[in-house]
């Protein structure tokens, strides 16, 4: 990434990169709850339950068109920090596990210094932590999949346009 700071785009950060945040911050607590207990399994449950949830299907969808745009917005360049911030944590997190994946990442992002072992310890930021917008995703998630499964099972792909959804609340 260029050299403008994450702080200078903070007006441009949306809502999906500050729910990406605080679950990179709710993942940096699991797997150090996890750790403390010796429980590498559960560590390596939840940093996969997040590289494949989180981030591949559901942050990475949100992001596409952002990243598609041309030149230098600060709308692209606040997606980009944000990435290179989780993909960072991510690739520290993951070091005890898969070093040499954590390392490639690392290099790759950052590499200032000669080793992601070298690197600071990451620290928990409660204060990016957002529960309640946590929550509103995950329902947000839910009606997506539920509507792409109604599609499934309808035999409607995709790319066509759908002229109504009803949504159904819980009383």
């Amino acid at each position: 990434p260029d050299k403008t700071s994450f702080r200078s785009l903070r007006k441009y950060i949306r809502l999906e990169d500050k729910w990406i945040l605080s679950k990179i911050e709710d993942l940096k607590n699991d797997v150090k709850d996890a750790m403390d207990y010796f429980n590498v399994h559960l560590a390596c449950r939840v940093l996969d339950r997040f590289i494949l949830e989180d981030l591949s299907r559901w942050y990475v969808r949100l992001l596409r068109d952002r990243t598609w745009i041309e030149g230098e917005s600060p709308d692209k360049l606040a997606v980009h920090k944000t990435l290179h911030e989780v993909l960072l944590t991510l690739a520290n997190l993951m070091a005890p596990f898969t070093p040499h994946i954590a390392e490639e990442i690392y290099q790759n992002l950052d590499g200032k210094q000669a080793t992601i072992f070298m690197s600071p310890q990451i620290k928990y930021d409660k204060s990016l932590v957002n529960i309640e917008l946590n929550q509103q995703m995950d329902i947000a998630r839910e009606i997506v999949e539920r509507v792409h499964s109604a599609r499934q099972k309808a035999g409607i792909k995709l790319r066509w346009p759908v002229k109504l959804i009803a949504i159904k609340a819980q009383t």
